[in-house]
């Protein structure tokens, strides 16, 4: 884990808080080196996954 993800770990040990898994969503980093063309690439071919539901 990076620093921020120890955190928020720490946090949540610390307070009691329940870490919660979204098993719905894609997330990546749009700034980090080849993940900014991987995301497009998964994004232009997955775009159904990206549309907002009830819209």
């Amino acid at each position: 884990m990076g620093a921020d993800e120890m955190k928020l770990n720490q946090f949540s040990v610390t307070y009691s808080c329940p870490r919660l898994i979204a098993t719905d969503t894609c997330v990546g980093h749009l700034s980090f080196g080849g993940q900014n063309d991987a995301m497009k690439k998964y994004y232009l071919e997955n775009k159904m996954k990206f549309k907002i539901k009830g819209k």
